[in-house]
């Protein structure tokens, strides 16, 4: 979007989103409007049959979006390893090779624009978010490393780390100074609680507290990162805090925390990755024995190595 803007300073961009990460959009200026794809806007979408001169379809897999970009766009921009990208003006190939910023970007350079983004574009938040959060960051200490564990129902089981290894690794980054500081969704608030319970050392639950914008605020002030593979994980990159990714069933190659500061840890295990992104395919794990071998073999010392 900023490298689209940049070439065509004039131009309107607006953005299709779903409800749950429209508000990652609202204060970017390069945006002119953002739209939701959810029911009650069906209608507003249905009369916008060829409004756009150009539509840029990023969804991976999802047959719908290749409708719509067909049904808004008079010319169309997509990948090419799927069945409907015969509906694309412009089919760009979906690299497994290549981080996803770069699939994305080939998307801008097929306009014959020349591009390059070595880190993320910060996230904006209102002056309200960044005042309440100013306030909070007075509670905590100077040296704050944020966790993200998700749960079963934000990121599927295959993703999670082990709980003890999560309550081991706080109690040793306090021990180096650090103040633990755990982020999610309300789904995750009870699950947390039992990781603290654990842990030896003091830490903070603010899971379920804070707003997406207030989140992505707080994280800009962190001194460092740690999370499963999810989406607090790319927020972190993107507001440049120092950010180390646990990966298992999905591959950092694709979506890894993007920066030259930022660390991937991923023991390539010969069954993985078992998520496919292009394909919607998310399975559960397909080993008979040592299940989720590849989250379990990433050790507390794995970690700590890179902090």
């Amino acid at each position: 979007i900023h490298a689209l803007k940049g070439n065509y300073p004039n131009s309107k961009i607006d953005i299709l989103a779903r409800e749950r990460n429209k508000d990652i959009f609202k204060h970017n200026e390069d945006i002119n409007k953002i739209y939701l794809y959810e029911l009650k806007h069906y209608l507003k979408l249905f009369f916008s049959f060829k409004k756009y001169d150009l539509v840029f379809d990023a969804e991976p897999y999802l047959n719908i979006s290749a409708l719509l970009s067909f049904w808004l766009g008079k010319t169309t921009i997509g990948f090419n390893n799927q069945h409907r990208s015969i509906i694309y003006d412009h089919k760009i190939p979906h690299k497994k090779d290549a981080h996803m910023v770069q699939n994305y970007l080939n998307m801008i350079r097929a306009l014959d624009i020349t591009t390059e983004y070595e880190e993320l574009i910060q996230i904006n938040s209102s002056e309200q978010d960044k005042k309440s959060i100013k306030e909070f960051l007075k509670l905590l200490g100077k040296k704050t490393v944020g966790f993200c564990v998700g749960t079963a129902e934000s990121a599927s089981k295959t993703r999670l780390w082990n709980y003890n290894n999560w309550a081991v690794l706080g109690d040793e980054l306090t021990k180096k100074g650090y103040q633990v500081v755990f982020i999610g969704s309300n789904n995750e608030k009870k699950q947390i609680d039992k990781i603290i319970e654990i842990m030896q050392s003091d830490a903070m639950n603010l899971a379920g507290t804070l707003s997406l914008l207030q989140t992505s605020e707080l994280i800009k002030h962190l001194n460092l990162f740690i999370s499963i593979d999810t989406g607090p994980m790319h927020i972190a990159a993107a507001q440049g805090v120092k950010t180390i990714g646990l990966f298992g069933p999905n591959t950092p190659t694709l979506w890894a925390p993007y920066g030259k500061n930022n660390i991937s840890i991923y023991k390539n295990l010969p069954c993985s990755p078992c998520i496919i992104n292009d394909k919607g395919h998310m399975p559960d794990c397909l080993r008979k024995t040592d299940k989720y071998a590849c989250m379990k073999q990433i050790s507390v010392e794995d970690v700590l190595r890179y902090v």
